[in-house]
């Protein structure tokens, strides 16, 4: 999550929160996460208003506010990703390490080396499916009608997984060679309760956890990637506070009645539904995910409203994901008739997953192989 550089084009008809925040940008796309200048205490009420997703009780969903469309930066190449301030000299690097060593081993940009950068606010839908699926034809045509690999990381786990979920078999095995899979959140994280509460901002330290919070909470890849009550331990007691402990079956009333999030059992009910079906991709696999790191297993809170700062326990995983959820699919995918295959890290955190010099040397292997 947060992954994607997301830009942002204006022109807003309806009241602002301040007379001064820019209404129209001349119908130009300009950066919007991330930019600190957004940041900037006068303008930052005019951001979270334009930036934040608006609930729609008619369908149930959230959608941009109106007069603002926003889009990943630089689909079809790696830039949305690379880095998710260009502009800093450091704290915002994200798969560019991988990227930037591809392209030194002879891999070139829109020829055989493509990217997938997407809008993180939003479960996916039938656009991105039909944009990835153009983008991996491109690939597969402009590579000399080679099968094409697919690289996740995180979130893009989950997105790739249901993508592969909404094309034909028939389609797979003609473009699809493997997808390797890095640290994939396959039922969920204990620590996305964390941005509902407190707010996450994955380590970018310029971003306030109480902006990273509002977006978290207006998010519906948030609830994607809570604890799924389909797969979860259902007894397995996630969040204390001083009224009773919360199991992964009462997460969805704490959240509503506590948080007042209001929409919040809607939103997780829909988006499970809808993406999160975990189906066996069918088509070969290449699993990555570290273990060895404190990773919160268990929130307790000395207030109902959970506004004070949690105690936490812990279990092993990656320091974001838990390692039952990094692991699940190991199991759940085996005897499918295709490939599996597993690397596991030490001490790996979730971001270096696959940027470390160990991890890239592995990904060459995967490219490389008959």
């Amino acid at each position: 999550m947060l992954g994607s550089i997301l830009d942002m084009k204006l022109d807003i008809k309806i009241p602002q929160p301040h007379i001064y925040c820019e209404k129209d940008s001349d119908g130009k796309f300009e950066r919007a996460w991330l930019a600190p200048s957004r940041y900037i205490p006068e303008f930052l009420d005019c951001f979270m208003f334009q930036f934040t997703p608006t609930y729609d009780p008619i369908t149930g969903w959230y959608y941009n506010t109106p007069g603002v469309e926003v889009q990943a930066h630089g689909w079809g190449t790696t830039s949305g990703f690379d880095e998710l301030d260009p502009d800093l000299p450091f704290g915002s690097t994200y798969l560019k390490p991988l990227t930037d060593s591809l392209k030194n081993g002879g891999y070139v940009e829109g020829t055989n080396l493509f990217g997938a950068p997407y809008d993180w606010r939003f479960a996916v839908n039938a656009t991105f499916i039909e944009d990835m699926k153009e983008l991996v034809e491109t690939a597969y045509t402009k590579s000399g009608s080679q099968a094409v690999v697919i690289t996740s990381h995180s979130l893009g786990c989950l997105v790739t997984n249901y993508f592969l979920s909404e094309v034909s078999q028939e389609w797979k095995d003609k473009y699809v060679y493997s997808w390797i899979a890095g640290s994939g959140p396959w039922i969920g994280s204990v620590q996305a309760f964390n941005g509902l509460t407190q707010g996450d901002n994955f380590g970018m330290f310029f971003v306030p956890d109480s902006v990273a919070r509002v977006f978290e909470q207006h998010s519906d890849t948030t609830f994607w990637v809570l604890p799924n009550p389909s797969f979860w331990d259902s007894d397995a007691t996630l969040v204390s506070i001083p009224e009773g402990d919360y199991t992964i079956k009462d997460l969805g009333s704490l959240i509503v009645n506590n948080l007042k999030l209001q929409n919040a059992q809607i939103m997780w009910d829909r988006v499970i539904k809808k993406v999160n079906s975990l189906k066996v991709p069918n088509v070969d696999t290449h699993l990555i995910w570290s273990k060895g790191i404190n990773t919160p297993i268990k929130y307790k809170f000395e207030k109902n409203d959970m506004s004070d700062d949690p105690v936490m326990e812990y279990s092993d995983g990656d320091g974001t994901i838990n390692l039952v959820s990094l692991e699940y699919t190991s199991s759940k995918w085996k005897n499918s008739g295709h490939k599996l295959t597993t690397q596991i890290w030490n001490d790996v955190k979730h971001q270096e997953t696959l940027t470390t010099t160990e991890a890239i040397k592995y990904i060459y292997t995967l490219l490389t192989e008959e």
